[in-house]
């Protein structure tokens, strides 16, 4: 979708009332002027006429004519205002559907991308409004269009010479329009980082995650003072461009004024050696002047829309963005759930950008019925593997496969119904305790007792029952009325949502990390009882919880290194046997 076609779909009614208001509008401006050139004309000659009365009537005529014509553009002009604040408030709505719906369809790796940011963050600089901005402009070429026609048609009627100078008036103050248009857009693009980086600042500074570091390590400071050079350098470097502009503005009007003052002393010299009537030279010296702001406005619209144009590229570049995440030319239809398993065949994979490989030729069996962990040291690969089985990313080698199906057979929000997950940066929705849970499954309407009977198994129940509008209690603080949880409780609430959601296939990356030893031992509890229909597979540094695993894969700096029952992988005395003797307290112990 274009930003023009979102302009048509979002309202085709108000689309046509507008054309036709902005007609009426151009109109009534060319009838004044020759409403006016035939008064001063009639009263010159009814002073001059031995019969004023007929002169004085016509007259009359002509002044009812003016303030019907003054009052249509009145009542023109206050529905064009209501129709276009409508309209704009349309477009943007529809311009935000379509950016959020691109939002929501891309691949996860964009996230993951400095580009990407970059393309995102003028898309919504600029995308929410730039529509309406170029359809005003639209309009008003349009309307200043049949304005400077009839205009134009009036002073041509009298003068080619004046039809000429009426024009050139006003070409060196587009030509430097157009050139500081194209050096501010410029300019815009190349400093989009240092615009970010301003932003990320000001987030800091004003949310409330980083609200109490910023107060313990006393940086608060260095952010501003970060944030307020960046600002500065952005300010100067702009304020050099509107001066120069300035500047050209100013030498490109003195020299329009110029001609425009020789002209009118030609005009006034004309109407005194009789060759113009007074109502003549009157029309003329109004018709000149709104000529000129007709055709400055309609020159000044057309730069517009090219401005207008450029900016709306970043938008465009926005939903040109192609998924990284193939799918084959003849994807197969498949049912949204793995009967079996799901393997991973000899994959090795690197991030986007990245020349390190975050997995080298890994092979992983994880089986319907039951839990397998992943363990192992920081960066060695674990939450990739996860990424993986949801197909936020596809293998640069190798395959995952659901059942016999490789997952690049399927599309990609078919294979999202199969699979549910908490991730160790899970969401806190600032909704209903509710809602928060529901959001793992929203098929299921009006769910409420499955929504408390899985709040249940992730000990979050009573806690939520405790407050006073139980279930129906907005969390958080953004909001009036919201109650904030503790990280724990935010952690169960997440995992609620993930067992919402009946899937073929559970990834827990870190479930428990912020659980208590009793809550920690009942979540356990939900993971097996998840794993009777599905593939669970448990990633974490707990052996409290690793040591329940069906099977175990150990991995370091991107490979297996052990795999096995947590009592075979004790016997071969490794990596896996020292990190949990260690963390069991057992160090030096031969465990039995």
């Amino acid at each position: 979708m274009t930003a023009l076609s979102a302009v048509y779909q979002a309202s085709k009614k108000l689309l046509f009332a507008r054309i036709i208001l902005t007609a009426v509008r151009a109109v009534i401006p060319v009838s004044l002027l020759y409403i006016v050139k035939l008064f001063v004309d009639s009263v010159v000659l009814g002073v001059s006429s031995p019969e004023p009365d007929g002169a004085f009537l016509r007259s009359l005529v002509l002044i009812v004519a003016a303030g019907t014509a003054y009052a249509v553009s009145f009542i023109a002009d206050s529905l064009n205002e209501v129709v276009t604040e409508y309209h704009s408030l349309k477009i943007m709505d529809k311009i935000y559907e379509t950016m959020h719906g691109k939002s929501s369809e891309i691949d996860i790796s964009f996230y993951e991308n400095p580009e990407y940011h970059d393309t995102l963050h003028r898309a919504q600089r600029e995308a929410p409004y730039r529509p309406t901005v170029v359809l005003n402009q639209i309009f008003s070429i349009f309307q200043n269009l049949l304005t400077f026609a009839g205009t134009a048609a009036l002073i041509l009627s009298f003068s080619r010479v004046a039809g000429f100078v009426l024009f050139a008036a006003v070409v060196p103050g587009t030509a430097v329009h157009m050139f500081f248009v194209k050096k501010t857009y410029k300019w815009q693009k190349e400093v989009t980082k240092y615009e970010r980086e301003t932003w990320y600042y000001s987030f800091l500074l004003t949310s409330e995650g980083s609200a109490k570091e910023l107060r313990l390590f006393g940086i608060a400071g260095l952010f501003k003072e970060r944030f307020k050079n960046f600002r500065k350098m952005l300010r100067g470097q702009l304020l050099s461009i509107k001066k120069k502009r300035a500047a050209s503005d100013f030498a490109a009007q003195t020299l329009s004024s110029a001609v425009l003052a020789a002209l009118l002393v030609y005009l006034t010299s004309e109407t005194y050696g009789g060759i113009l009537s007074l109502g003549n030279l009157v029309m003329f010296f109004q018709a000149f002047q709104r000529g000129q702001g007709s055709l400055r406005s309609l020159l000044g619209g057309f730069v517009g829309l090219y401005e207008s144009g450029l900016f709306l590229s970043y938008f465009s570049d926005f939903l040109g963005l192609k998924s990284r995440t193939a799918v084959s030319i003849l994807p197969q239809v498949v049912k949204a759930e793995c009967r079996h398993r799901v393997k991973i065949e000899d994959v090795t994979f690197s991030y986007p950008g990245s020349p390190d490989k975050a997995l080298k030729r890994v092979n992983m069996d994880f089986e319907r019925g039951r839990v397998t962990a992943i363990v192992g040291g920081n960066g060695s690969g674990k939450t990739t593997v996860a990424k993986l089985i949801c197909r936020f990313y596809d293998p640069d080698e190798g395959r995952v496969i659901a059942d016999d199906t490789d997952l690049r057979q399927i599309e990609p929000e078919t294979w999202f119904e199969s699979v549910s997950a908490v991730y160790q940066d899970f969401q806190k929705y600032q909704l209903t305790a509710g809602e928060n849970v529901w959001l793992g499954d929203i098929i299921r309407q009006n769910d409420f007792s499955s929504i408390k009977e899985i709040a249940e198994k992730a000990r979050i129940k009573t806690v939520i029952e405790k407050m006073e509008k139980g279930f129906d209690t907005r969390l958080g603080r953004w909001f009036e009325g919201g109650r904030e949880l503790s990280a724990g409780e935010w952690q169960k609430i997440a995992i609620a949502r993930c067992l919402f959601k009946k899937a073929s296939v559970y990834v827990f990356d870190e479930p428990t990390a912020y659980l208590d030893a009793l809550s920690e031992e009942s979540v356990m509890e939900a993971l097996r009882e998840a794993a009777k229909e599905a593939a669970v597979i448990l990633i974490s540094h707990r052996f409290s919880n690793v040591v329940k695993a069906d099977y175990v894969y150990v991995l370091e700096n991107g490979e297996i290194s052990e795999e096995g029952l947590h009592k075979e992988l004790i016997e071969k005395n490794g990596i896996y046997a020292s990190s949990y003797l260690y963390q069991t307290g057992e160090t030096g112990k031969r465990h039995e």
